[in-house]
């Protein structure tokens, strides 16, 4: 079965149960964000320094690597003209937007109560729509519950966010590209405080 029938248990599970969240989509997108901080703005850390336009370019595509490997850096900045000043200048604009931008992976969503009993509910929903029974659950954070699971020989993984004290939030996605696997999210209401 596929994520549709999944939504249609879901809205079945929801003419049940009230719908309403105090949460809006966006605030939902940022519980998902595995990452816990936002994308760099890779212009603003160069901008107004007096750098030459070429090398204003290549600094930003070096500090497109920044979130992935932030050890690399300063050195990553090195061998092609800047100055030691616009440097450490453009380090401390990093620094000072990350930590103005860094919050707990799966904020603002409430923190989890019943953990177990979110796994085993979910669990159980996949299962019933044709994943295999062999699923992986780890603690992102007290907020967010990620997830891999196959289905029909694809590998998908998963975020879970508590929206409200008897509701949470799945989203699934393929692992891989071009995999054939289909994705899909949905509110499931549940029984017990999640």
């Amino acid at each position: 079965m596929r994520i549709g029938c999944l939504l249609a248990l879901a809205a079945v599970m929801l003419a049940v149960v009230p719908t309403a969240s105090a949460l809006t989509p966006t605030q939902i997108g940022k519980c998902l964000d595995l990452s816990g901080t936002s994308a760099l703005p890779i212009s603003k850390m160069t901008a107004d320094l007096g750098i030459p336009r070429d090398q204003a370019k290549e600094a930003q595509a070096r500090l497109t690597n920044y979130q992935r490997d932030p050890s690399a850096f300063p050195a990553a900045l090195d061998g092609f003209g800047l100055t030691p000043h616009q440097i450490t200048e453009i380090m401390r604009r990093v620094a000072v937007w990350i930590r103005a931008n860094t919050r707990e992976v799966g904020a603002p969503c409430p923190p989890f109560k019943n953990r177990q009993k979110v796994i085993a509910r979910v669990k159980a929903l996949l299962i019933y729509n044709g994943f295999r029974p062999a699923m992986r659950f780890s603690n992102a954070s007290s907020r967010q519950i990620t997830l891999s699971a196959v289905r029909d020989g694809f590998e998908m993984r998963g975020v879970v966010v508590k929206i409200a004290p008897r509701k949470i939030f799945l989203s699934i996605t393929s692992a891989t590209r071009n995999s054939g696997g289909s994705g899909g999210s949905l509110t499931v209401p549940l029984t017990f405080e999640a």
